[in-house]
C-alpha cells in the first residue's frame, strides 16, 4: 500500500476512535451574583458520556444573607448533575461533612450532556440559589440574579493527539524503514 494511502488511513481510523471518545468539557462561570450582594466565580469539568464532574473549582463570596465566603472543591464536595425537561440541574454540595453544610444549585437552560460549546443561561430564582444549613436547623437561601451564565470551553486534547499523530507518523516511518529493510535482507538470507 502506498505511503499516502497508509496516511489517510491512519487519519480517518483517528478521526473515527476520537468521535467515539467522550467529549470532556469545562464550564466557567460568568457575572453570577447573589440577591444579598455576594458573587460566584470558578468552573467545573463534566465528562458527557459519563454526567461526571472530572473536576470543580466554585468560590463564593460574603454577603448579607451567607456572611462568610465558601469554596467548594473535589476536596469537600460533591458535583450532582441531573438533566430535566427544562435544561440541567447541578448541585455542588457538602454531604458528610460537619455542620454548617453548604449546597451550591444551578438550574441551567440546556442539557450539558448534549451542549459542549457556546453559553448556557442559569435560571434566575429560588432554584438556582446557595444554601448553608447552619447547626441549628437554620437554612440560609440567596437566590442568583439574571444575568449569569456558563461558558463551554472544550478540552483540546484530541485534537492535540491527532495534531501530534500527523506529525509523528512520517517521523515513524523514517525510523522504521532503515530496519526492515535489514530485517528484509536477513529473512531473504536464511
Amino acid at each position: 500500500m502506498a505511503a499516502w494511502k497508509r496516511l489517510i488511513l491512519g487519519f480517518a481510523l483517528s478521526v473515527a476512535a476520537s468521535i467515539s471518545h467522550a467529549t470532556v468539557v469545562t464550564w466557567n462561570l460568568q457575572n453570577v451574583a447573589f440577591d444579598d450582594g455576594g458573587t460566584a466565580s470558578g468552573f467545573f469539568t463534566i465528562d458527557t458520556a459519563t454526567g461526571n464532574a472530572a473536576d470543580f473549582d466554585v468560590k463564593t463570596t460574603a454577603g448579607t444573607t451567607i456572611t462568610s465566603a465558601f469554596e467548594y472543591s473535589p476536596a469537600n464536595a460533591q458535583f450532582a448533575e441531573a438533566s430535566t425537561s427544562g435544561g440541567t440541574f447541578a448541585v455542588i454540595h457538602t454531604p458528610n461533612q460537619p455542620l454548617p453544610q453548604h449546597a451550591f444549585e444551578l438550574l441551567l437552560d440546556k442539557d450539558l450532556l448534549t451542549t459542549t460549546s457556546g453559553t448556557v443561561q442559569i435560571v434566575q430564582g429560588p432554584s438556582s440559589a446557595e444554601i448553608v444549613l447552619l447547626g441549628d436547623g437554620t437554612r440560609l437561601i440567596r437566590s442568583m440574579n439574571d444575568g449569569g451564565s456558563i461558558t463551554a470551553v472544550p478540552e483540546p486534547s484530541i485534537f492535540v493527539l491527532l495534531v501530534a499523530m500527523m506529525l509523528g507518523l512520517p517521523l515513524l516511518r523514517l525510523r522504521i524503514a532503515p530496519r526492515a529493510r535489514v530485517i528484509g535482507r536477513f529473512l531473504r538470507k536464511m
